[in-house]
Formats: C-alpha cells, sequence, structure tokens
C-alpha cells in the first residue's frame, strides 16, 4: 500500500497469483473468490457480489484452497483492511458486481505458517 508521501506501507513483498487460488470467509462461507495476491502478513481477493453479505467479525477465518496445486490451508485468523468494487469495462460483466477484498492475517499456527511458505515459494517462481 502506497501511503500519500509515495511511500510503500507494506511490511512483506506481495506475490500475484497466476494459478486458480480460491479463497473463502468462515465461519459462514458466504463469500468465495479467486486469490490475486498473497504476502506472509495477508491476502487479496476478488469475488461476485451476488448478495449482501454478513460482516466481517474479529473472529473470522478464512481457508485458502485449490485442487490443481493441492493447496489446502484452512482456518487462517483475518482481519478485513478493505472491502472495495472493482471497476469492470463495458460489456456483459458490467451487470455483475466484482468486489476486492484486503485481508491481514491474525496470529497463525506453525503448521499454518509451513503451509502458507509452500504457497509463497511457488508463487515466486
Amino acid at each position: 500500500m502506497i501511503d500519500k508521501n509515495g511511500e510503500e506501507r507494506r511490511r512483506y513483498t506481495r506475490y500475484e497469483v497466476q494459478d486458480s487460488v480460491f479463497i473463502t470467509i468462515r465461519p459462514q462461507f458466504d463469500r468465495i473468490g479467486w486469490l490475486t495476491d498473497i504476502s506472509k502478513g495477508g491476502v487479496a481477493f476478488e469475488y461476485l457480489a451476488i448478495q449482501d453479505y454478513s460482516a466481517f467479525t474479529e473472529n473470522s477465518h478464512l481457508d485458502i484452497f485449490s485442487s490443481s496445486k493441492k493447496y489446502d490451508l484452512s482456518n487462517l485468523p483475518c482481519q478485513m483492511i478493505y472491502d472495495s468494487r472493482v471497476d469492470v469495462q463495458k460489456g456483459f460483466m458490467e451487470t455483475i458486481e466484482i468486489r476486492r477484498c484486503g485481508l491481514i492475517f491474525g496470529e497463525i499456527s506453525q503448521r499454518q505458517a509451513v503451509q502458507l511458505d509452500v504457497i509463497l515459494s511457488q508463487q515466486m517462481c
């Protein structure tokens, strides 16, 4: 994230996700989307806004998964930083609302940290 002085504020390097990696939010599992970038500190993902969603709570958690990459990183504590509409170009998609959401991780377990490192190492390539 760039601050008002043009300085990068992110603590960790973000890696753009090239593969089909998905994310869902617990405990309601009412949002599922595709991962756009990831770092040691958090993620950004996009999703189709087809209903009114529950608000994020202090107890929100996320799952990151991909059948092709065999990722199954579950129950990561998280906090929402932003959730905003993505502008889409004219055409059939303009009637569908796509949103981009940024999350930071809470305190993760050692097992989750190892799984996250695996995902990050594959995205660095």
